[in-house]
């Protein structure tokens, strides 16, 4: 079973926001809430939705593997060539133990990178503004 569920939030500034909550915290994590906010804004909502879902599958990996993401993306490190590869096998395999398909193997790709790489820009973005003041 999933550690996050996925929510709508109604706000006044958008009808439909969708976000992942830890149904073991009730808490919103901070990455995902940041990514949530991104895709309500330059994707359709079943694409949102698709992405957040996909990303329960880094985030559980992260814990798993004893990865805190957040760290790695603030000293902007990412994942190693090992841990990409360990990550990318855990897609493969539902929770039954079946595989995914093809296409739900290569969207679950596509969310990640596109999900590490929004969190490593805003870092970057974060340092220059540090180092130039």
């Amino acid at each position: 079973m999933s550690r996050y569920v996925l929510r709508v939030i109604r706000t006044p500034q958008r009808v439909c926001f969708q976000t992942l909550i830890d149904s073991d915290t009730g808490i919103q994590p901070i990455l995902v809430s940041l990514w949530a906010d991104h895709l309500s804004s330059s994707v359709r909502p079943n694409t949102a939705k698709a992405y957040l879902k996909d990303i329960t599958c880094l985030l559980e990996w992260a814990k798993k593997t004893n990865i805190h993401l957040a760290d790695r993306f603030q000293r902007l490190e990412g994942l190693t060539h090992h841990e990409i590869r360990l990550l990318a096998e855990s897609l493969h395999v539902k929770a039954d133990g079946s595989t995914v398909r093809i296409n739900t193997y290569n969207r679950r790709l596509i969310s990640i990178v596109n999900f590490i790489n929004f969190h490593m820009e805003r870092c970057l973005e974060s340092c220059d503004k540090t180092t130039n003041e």
